[in-house]
């Protein structure tokens, strides 16, 4: 979550101490953050994760922003397990990480959260939102599958070439994203 007093892109900003109103849950083996509206919905959105993981608080929050605000809102550990990238690793590495991240393999990810959002929240409209890299994951699937209606993508990290994460690194303006 970036941070206007922070040059470094993909920056943490500020790290909420939060707690979370939603529940951890495991769907076909992928770890996941669900929250739930306090009204009943057929609207669901799934979240994609910045470069700092799922686990994130500050994540967390928003995705408990989207179910506050009507939706049922379903985070997936879309890194499956592996490391997500950490505020104090030295940046020169970043190049190296994000090429293992790759958003256009994400699919058996989002096959599980979305047939979870249907199956077992009764959800029937999708959406996808995602942050950073995760804004990339939203382009993906907006382009490559048709069970979302719409999607969000801010500040997208736009793909997995060399120069464009170069361009990124050095503060070159996004391709894509809000």
């Amino acid at each position: 979550m970036a941070n206007g007093n922070n040059e470094t892109p993909c920056c943490i900003g500020d790290r909420l101490e939060y707690g979370s109103m939603g529940r951890e849950l495991k769907v076909g083996g992928v770890d996941m953050y669900l929250a739930t509206p306090k009204t009943p919905t057929k609207k669901g959105v799934v979240v994609y994760i910045d470069v700092y993981g799922w686990k994130l608080p500050n994540t967390r929050y928003i995705v408990d922003m989207i179910a506050n605000n009507g939706y049922v809102a379903i985070l997936p550990d879309v890194f499956e397990g592996a490391e997500p990238w950490s505020a104090d690793r030295d940046w020169s590495g970043f190049l190296e990480w994000v090429k293992t991240k790759d958003p256009n393999k994400i699919h058996p990810v989002v096959d599980a959260a979305v047939g979870y959002l249907q199956q077992e929240c009764g959800v029937e409209q999708l959406g996808c939102v995602g942050f950073c890299w995760g804004g990339r994951a939203v382009h993906a699937c907006l382009v490559d599958r048709t069970d979302f209606k719409c999607g969000v993508a801010f500040y997208a990290y736009g793909g997995n070439s060399q120069d464009r994460a170069e361009e990124v690194l050095q503060g070159g303006p996004p391709r894509h994203g809000v």
